[in-house]
């Protein structure tokens, strides 16, 4: 039987899950033919004339259930060959494999289906098909036999001889279709010893035919594995369906993750177990991955205090991250309250913003991004940063509301403080009764403070950003050309210059200066605090003529002058 040949029938309740259920089969089976039914006796009939290698049903369909359907088809003697694959709800899961085997189903599986799954069952019942063909064929060649081979081939041996190079032909097909199969199948007697395989179970583990014919299934596992592995056998025994994740050991020492599953079977008595195992090495992996990736994700939001929700718009329904149950201070167990509750958590002004930009954004799709002043639910006041974004559907409208919030109530806090702390140096620079400059690393002005503008009678946009020499006296410029570098390498400075007033008279101004430094030590900018000494200054002047006079007149007077105690 090639693949055109091959038919399967699907057995639905509605036209959408046959579409689906088709649509798996065909990836599987490209060059198959499905057919479909739409209930039970449509589908009795569409196997009594098609004769399908495979019949896969849902266990709730219009007329009879998957159960009924069984019964019905395994009573036909024409038809009860035929092998059937129970679709069974996950829910009641126990009971309905139960049921499956009682009413004579050759497999079942749980829905969502898995379409790896999928496969391996209708290939696996395929070849349970083929076999039985194959057993037929063997009855009628010894049948034949019997009659003697001396004299002429009648008719009705012909026939015979035809069908038995059809039923190799199917067995050659039989073969290729169990190593195509992409996990590895197997088949053990009730002792666990291997006695069928495909080529598949060779290239995975490592082990040559000669070798496989030898294990038996303790040799595949150690440790915990065997436990689990022996479990799922007695399952498959006593309840007809066994399923386990191991690793299994290879030649070459390795371990291979895998997932395994299996059902039980007699011949002549005999009880055995066959079934299939994939390769979940990967799949593991991506699981721990997303697994990692979640925990990562849910400590970064614990750490930066980020929380996200979502708004489903045609229910009103909100679901928060955990860590937003915290920012809320709700417990996580219980479901957050719904949208029209929402006003309670914000102070009536910020709740005002928040519902008018949400409604613009259900509305427009415009996203929104707000900072918001809190009520927690012990009634403690605090701030939050939100942004909101519209998600749509294909067709483009509007379906739900998602964002991400943000606990800033601290950093409010420090920006409050910040804010008064700048405003108190503010007033305090202000204010201060000596002039304060600071130059940037090539002298010229970077900021000075009222008192200094009052001094020199300037406005601050004259000065910023000039050089520090164009308001010296001119002889002063080349001497602060020399001493500035000086200054910045000594990190201190004591100084005095003439400089200009505004006015164009000159002043005597003394300087007292620091560097300032960036974290790393290198230059920032300087510090300096000048004061006007022009009058002290003068009077130092004026004191300093006075005596020189009084000198020269009590030196080159022409008359004797004498100093005496009060003791003579």
């Amino acid at each position: 039987m090639d693949n055109m040949a091959i038919k399967i029938l699907g057995i639905g309740n509605s036209l959408e899950n046959l579409s689906s259920l088709k649509t798996l089969i065909i990836e599987a089976f490209p060059s198959g033919v499905v057919l479909s039914a739409l209930d039970g006796q449509s589908g009795l009939a569409a196997a009594a004339k098609e004769d399908p290698a495979v019949i896969v049903i849902d266990t709730q369909i219009t007329g009879m259930d998957g159960f009924g359907f069984c019964r019905k088809l395994k009573s036909n003697r024409a038809c009860a060959g035929i092998p059937i694959i129970l679709l069974i709800p996950g829910k009641g899961k126990k009971e309905s494999r139960k049921r499956a085997l009682e009413c004579g189903a050759d497999a079942f599986l749980t829905m969502p289906i898995d379409k790896s799954e999928l496969t391996a069952q209708i290939r696996a019942m395929i070849k349970i098909k083929n076999s039985s063909i194959e057993k037929q064929g063997e009855k009628l060649y010894h049948a034949a036999s019997a009659k003697g081979r001396s004299w002429k081939l009648n008719r009705s041996d012909a026939e015979t001889l035809r069908l038995l190079e059809a039923i190799k032909n199917e067995q050659a097909l039989n073969e290729a279709i169990l190593d195509s199969i992409q996990g590895y199948l197997f088949v053990y007697d009730e002792n666990g010893r291997l006695i069928k395989w495909n080529k598949k179970h060779e290239t995975m583990t490592g082990y040559s035919a000669e070798e496989l014919s030898h294990m038996t299934l303790e040799k595949w596992f150690d440790g915990e594995d065997i436990v689990k592995v022996n479990a799922a056998v007695r399952d498959v025994f006593v309840k007809g369906y066994g399923e386990v994740e191991a690793q299994l050991l290879l030649k070459n020492g390795n371990k291979l993750m895998t997932r395994s599953s299996g059902v039980p079977f007699n011949i002549n008595g005999k009880k055995f177990f066959a079934g299939i195992g994939v390769d979940i090495t990967e799949q593991k992996r991506a699981e721990q991955q997303l697994k990692q990736s979640m925990k990562d994700l849910l400590e970064s939001q614990r750490i930066a205090k980020l929380g996200t929700w979502r708004l489903d718009l045609s229910t009103n329904e909100v679901v928060w991250s955990e860590e937003l149950y915290k920012m809320y201070n709700f417990d996580p167990a219980l479901p957050p309250p719904p949208y029209t509750e929402h006003m309670k958590l914000f102070t009536p002004e910020s709740w005002n913003r928040l519902s008018t930009s949400l409604e613009r954004t259900r509305t427009s799709g415009i996203p929104y991004e707000l900072e918001l002043e809190t009520v927690t639910k012990g009634g403690s006041n605090g701030w939050m940063w939100v942004r909101g974004e519209a998600e749509r559907d294909p067709e483009g409208n509007i379906r739900s509301l998602w964002g991400a919030a943000q606990d800033i109530t601290e950093h409010k806090r420090r920006e409050r403080e910040i804010k008064q702390s700048e405003e108190r140096f503010q007033l305090l620079f202000n204010k201060a009764p000596l002039g304060y400059q600071s130059l940037d690393y090539d002298g010229n002005f970077i900021d000075v403070n009222q008192q200094w503008l009052d001094t020199l009678g300037y406005r601050k946009e004259e000065v910023i950003g000039k050089w520090f020499g164009d308001f010296l006296c001119p002889e002063y410029i080349e001497g602060f050309r020399k001493r500035f570098p000086i200054f910045k390498s000594q990190g201190f400075i004591h100084s005095e210059f003439e400089m200009r007033h505004k006015a164009g008279r000159r002043m005597t101004i003394a300087f007292e200066g620091k560097i300032g430094y960036n974290k790393d030590g290198t230059f920032k900018q300087t510090h300096c605090i000048l004061q006007d000494i022009t009058s002290q200054r003068m009077a130092e002047q004026a004191l300093a003529d006075s005596e020189e006079r009084y000198r020269c007149l009590f030196e080159y007077s022409g008359v004797g002058i004498g100093y005496f105690t009060k003791s003579g």
